[in-house]
């Protein structure tokens, strides 16, 4: 879909990383900063032979974002990436929408939080394997991490670590935690053991039903999931629930069409 040569600059600069030829004072307002971030992407030279429509693709989200529409990241299931890093993206996907959306970071850590936007659909884009492979994706990878680590008030380097997600999915219209979502509670709680800080339970529901009904229902399992980990022993204090409804899909559907990897709750163990 989009182009796969990017400049190092455009990575330096969705990393902070001091560049005078791309510097940019930090925008006031989580679009602005979007909008020039994609705007870099599609700026950027090198154009490759084919996928020439790619910079025109990332200058409509800059258009879009300056225009106050609510852009979205790239849904990593839409593109040709291998089974082996699809994983990683999802999680990073998830990751970020918690970060945007019931964390508020589009409002309190605006720079960071459109910095790690771009760079993560920068990351996507690489990790399509319509592209030649390049070293781009490592950059565009670290440039997500950094920026995702300063949402949340750390000093990071592009090496750290990711939060632990564990998923657990639904029948369609319930919260019953079947065999399989036990054991990922379990898997949570232990890992929360090791010295985490706290868990964040999401909830999501897929596109069957009113949307309405729909947040309902993602607030219900995100609940179902939470008293667990509670009874398992985790401190009600450190597990803060979210719940997305059908925004929030991990896997794109049309409206009524079900889809059982949409229909989760995430334990993101932080």
């Amino acid at each position: 879909m989009k182009f796969r040569s990017i400049l190092t600059g455009a990575l330096a600069s969705l990393a902070l990383v001091a560049c005078a030829s791309w510097h940019l004072e930090p925008a006031q307002s989580f679009r602005q900063e979007l909008s020039a971030q994609y705007m870099r992407l599609a700026r950027a030279d090198g154009r490759p032979i084919h996928r020439w429509f790619n910079p025109t693709y990332f200058a409509a989200k800059s258009y879009q974002a300056a225009h106050g529409v609510d852009v979205q990241p790239e849904q990593p299931d839409t593109w040709n990436i291998p089974h082996e890093e699809r994983d990683e993206l999802k999680n990073a996907y998830d990751m970020l929408q918690i970060a945007l959306v019931p964390d508020r970071k589009k409002v309190t850590k605006p720079v960071p939080a459109a910095q790690a936007q771009a760079a993560f659909d920068c990351w996507v884009e690489q990790a399509d394997r319509n592209f030649i492979p390049s070293s781009q994706e490592k950059d565009c990878k670290a440039a997500f991490y950094e920026a995702f680590c300063r949402m949340y008030g750390g000093q990071c380097n592009a090496s750290v670590k990711s939060d632990q997600i564990f998923r657990i999915y639904f029948d369609t219209n319930k919260t019953r935690i079947d065999a399989a979502g036990q054991s990922a509670i379990a898997a949570a709680v232990a890992s929360y053991k090791q010295g985490a800080s706290e868990i964040i339970v999401a909830g999501h529901a897929d596109r069957v039903g009113k949307s309405d009904a729909n947040l309902r229902l993602s607030k219900a399992r995100a609940d179902a999931v939470r008293a667990r980990l509670v009874r398992a022993g985790v401190p009600a204090s450190k597990v803060m629930d979210r719940y997305f409804g059908e925004k929030a899909p991990l896997v794109p559907t049309p409206d009524e069409v079900p889809n059982r990897n949409n229909r989760r709750v995430l334990i993101v163990v932080r």
